[in-house]
């Protein structure tokens, strides 16, 4: 793991760095499921989506940095469950990406660690997220990160 790898709190001024590890995920995401492409004016909506969670009360995106060149990014938020169960509030990791050339150098698990200890800071004691199954990278990272399947979504087109 390197040891010049910063992780901080997203800024205003970091959405136009982040925007190109996003188009990365994105295009990934869409070329392992069909139903993951994004629209035309996706990334003008995730440019919005990005100013409204930095620095939300409900939210947090975290940015990682090499040589102030931002390599990856979670976008993070708290939601709520049916208050039936016993932990009716959870972190839910929506985006946790790292770009291509970046990859293996251990900027995945930092982001993670940070955004674990943002999640705990929110007072919360589980986190979900959701993966593509073809995503095998993704599948893996999140075994490593502790994680195992819990729900199974389940889709039809009619």
């Amino acid at each position: 793991m390197r040891n010049d790898i910063i992780i901080r709190p997203a800024a205003a001024g970091d959405i136009d760095g982040i925007i190109p590890v996003w188009k990365e995920f994105a295009e990934l995401h869409g070329g392992l499921d069909p139903r993951e492409r994004k629209k035309p004016k996706a990334e003008q909506a995730f440019r919005q989506t990005l100013a409204e969670k930095i620095g939300g009360d409900k939210s947090g995106v975290l940015a990682a940095l090499v040589d102030n060149e931002i390599t990856g990014f979670a976008l993070l938020s708290v939601r709520k469950d049916d208050p039936v169960f016993p932990d009716p509030d959870f972190g839910f990791v929506e985006i946790l990406a790292v770009s291509d050339k970046w990859r293996r150098h251990g900027i995945g698990e930092l982001l993670y660690l940070e955004a674990e200890k943002w999640f705990r800071s929110q007072g919360l004691t589980h986190i979900e997220l959701f993966i593509v199954p073809a995503n095998i990278l993704a599948s893996s990272f999140w075994k490593k990160m502790g994680y195992s399947p819990y729900l199974e979504l389940l889709y039809k087109k009619i």
